[in-house]
Formats: C-alpha cells, structure tokens, sequence
C-alpha cells in the first residue's frame, strides 16, 4: 500500500525534474554576449540611468546574460552601430 502511494507521488516529480533538466539545458544553449555587446548594455544602463545604482549589481554577472539575435558581431551590425554613433554625435555639434 505504501509503495502505490509513493509511486503515485515519483511520476509527476520525475516527470518536472525531466522537464526542469530539459528547460535548463535549452538555457544553457542560448548564445552568450560579446565582450563588445556587454560593454554596449553597461554604457546604456550608467548613461542612461535605466536603473537605480542599488539594484546596478546584476549586470556583474555576465554569464547570466544571453543574446537573443543569431548573428551579434556581423559587418552588418557594426556598418548599423557606427552610422548610429555617427548621428548621434553630428546632432550633438548642431
């Protein structure tokens, strides 16, 4: 009788930690930030203030961070960027 009871309770407990694993090796997967992208997101978040310098603390764990664009440091991106940059800084002189 004890043993139908915690048969009952182990299929959905190994059916979670199944999908638990399976959650936490996709995650594991997920493509990792440049070293360029990280330094881009913590120059938005200081210079635009996009969070309180108490809660600042998460952005020191870069490996928490994923990328969710397939392609991070192509020509393309960086052509994009630098006309950006470019802009910005020309609408600054005017």
């Amino acid at each position: 009788m004890v043993w139908f009871e915690i048969s009952a309770l182990a299929s959905p407990f190994l059916h979670y930690l199944d999908d638990l694993l399976f959650r936490e090796q996709k995650s594991q997967a997920m493509a990792r930030p440049t070293d360029r992208y990280y330094s881009s997101l913590l120059n938005y978040l200081w210079n635009e203030k996009a969070i309180v310098l108490t809660e600042i603390k998460f952005a020191d764990l870069k490996d928490d961070f994923v990328v969710l664009s397939a392609e991070q440091d192509s020509p393309f991106h960086a052509l994009i960027e630098g006309l950006i940059s470019k802009t910005r800084s020309d609408s600054l002189k005017a």
